[in-house]
């Protein structure tokens, strides 16, 4: 949870990937409500800064990461 709570407060564009990696993500925990392609109430999304960029970027990978691992188990549902 410590890794999905770094998406808090970055903002999102319900038109356009603001990200650059052509990935969509939602998430619904019940710490958490956050999806990338969402209207961000602000609406002043011009320029991300890498260090954002960087930020959900290893996010991805890491959910990716964690997705591949599970398959790869006997008993994966």
């Amino acid at each position: 949870m410590r890794l999905v709570s770094q998406l808090r407060g970055l903002p999102s564009s319900e038109t356009k990937d603001i990200y650059g990696l052509g990935v969509r993500l939602e998430l619904h925990t019940f710490e958490i409500q956050w999806a990338n392609q969402e209207s961000d109430p602000s609406e002043t999304v011009s320029e991300i800064p890498q260090e954002t960029k960087d930020t959900f970027k290893e996010v991805v990978q890491s959910i990716e990461a964690a997705g591949r691992q599970f398959a790869k188990q006997d008993k994966a549902i």
